[in-house]
């Protein structure tokens, strides 16, 4: 049996035609490719993949302004627990929560980002002056 189009591509080549979708400007159209590369990643438990598809659908929500759609991936990519993703997707996630007038989200998320920041020194110094202007009273 021969499987073909997107039952046969990698969750890798599904984020491709994402990407590509975006670029023409097709993006809820590339928010279903992240989702079906998301099913696949699962399928083979590629946990980094899934986390990645899913900073992409919420990245892409939140250009769009649909914020409940992007804490909802957000919360999906730090669930993945990945230690890359997992602390990209709170900061981010704390900056959609400040955007939106949810300073106390937007502090749990910045504090619990300082907690499992490795050695990314971008993401620590984005926790930390996220959390500056928090303490600051500045949205």
């Amino acid at each position: 049996m021969t499987v073909s189009g997107a039952d046969a591509q990698g969750a890798h080549e599904l984020g491709e035609r994402a990407q590509a979708a975006v670029e023409q400007g097709r993006v809820d159209e590339a928010i279903v490719w992240w989702r079906k590369a998301c099913e696949r990643a699962a399928s083979t438990n590629d946990v980094e993949a899934v986390g990645y598809a899913l900073l992409n659908i919420a990245m892409v929500s939140t250009q769009l302004a649909n914020f409940d759609a992007a804490e909802e991936a957000f919360l999906e990519a730090v669930a993945t627990g990945h230690p890359e993703i997992a602390p990209k997707a709170l900061v981010s996630l704390a900056i959609v929560y400040k955007r939106t007038g949810r300073a106390a989200d937007a502090r749990w998320c910045y504090e619990r980002a300082l907690d499992i920041v490795s050695e990314d020194p971008d993401l620590l110094s984005q926790a930390r002056q996220g959390l500056a202007t928090l303490d600051r009273g500045v949205a």
